[in-house]
């Protein structure tokens, strides 16, 4: 099946800003593929990573805008940085419920950090940003479910000091068995207020990008600007006289 792909790209930027560190979210591209494949090196998600970050820049450049979204499901992968450094990873599963609203619910979420910069108490920053896209800038999630497994005691501390609330135990997700929460937006700006977290922190770095930029030259992108550049069956240059 061929995939038809934008010409432009939403390629924006959200910023958040913390005494003299700015922490920022980005989609993911082909660029950071190794990024994502190290940060997941632990526990992947699939047999390939190389490809499953391939098929997750396709869902980025496919990501409409908010106002355009419609019911279904849909993924997006994001880096997080530190001044300017890349820090980590995270993939979003999330349901749109109704047409064109930004109404959604997050059904899953996938967070890694490079082994580099672990410890470093930089997951509550990611889960600072993660907060904003989910609930400003045009977008309303009603709820979010995640998994955490058993061994990643930071994270769980996270969700501890966040109030999420503990669904049940999973062992069919991972090897290792996970605990299921939920967040809720009442969840999210309770624990803002707690942390003097406000929406004037942050900022969007409004921007757009070419199909053609090598970023996100992944093989179904390379495949379609091929087809857009295939001369007509008919073409009088392919039968010379």
């Amino acid at each position: 099946m061929h995939i038809t792909f934008p010409d432009t790209i939403s390629d924006d930027i959200i910023s958040l800003a913390v005494g003299s560190d700015v922490y920022t979210l980005a989609k993911g591209t082909v660029s950071e593929r190794d990024i994502y494949v190290t940060c997941t090196e632990d526990i992947p998600n699939a047999p390939n990573m190389h490809n499953e970050c391939n098929e997750l820049v396709d869902w980025n450049i496919l990501q409409p805008e908010n106002d355009e979204r419609t019911v279904g499901i849909r993924k997006s992968w994001c880096v997080y940085s530190k001044n300017g450094t890349i820090f980590g990873s995270v993939v979003y599963t999330c349901e749109e419920l109704e047409n064109y609203t930004g109404v959604h619910k997050c059904i899953d979420i996938q967070t890694s950090i490079l082994p580099d910069f672990r410890g470093q108490g930089l997951l509550k920053y990611i889960g600072y940003l993660g907060d904003y896209v989910a609930h400003h800038d045009g977008n309303s999630c009603v709820n979010t479910e995640f998994s955490v497994i058993d061994s990643s005691n930071k994270v769980l501390k996270d969700s501890k000091n966040r109030n999420n609330k503990w669904l049940y135990l999973d062992d069919s997700k991972y090897t290792e068995v996970s605990h299921r929460f939920q967040s809720t937006p009442t969840i999210v700006t309770e624990y803002w207020a707690k942390q003097g977290i406000t929406k004037s922190m942050f900022s969007v770095t409004k921007r757009k990008t070419a199909l053609t930029d090598a970023k996100w030259q992944t093989p179904l992108v390379k495949k379609h600007i091929a087809r857009q550049n295939l001369k007509n069956w008919d073409d009088s240059s392919r039968f010379p006289s």
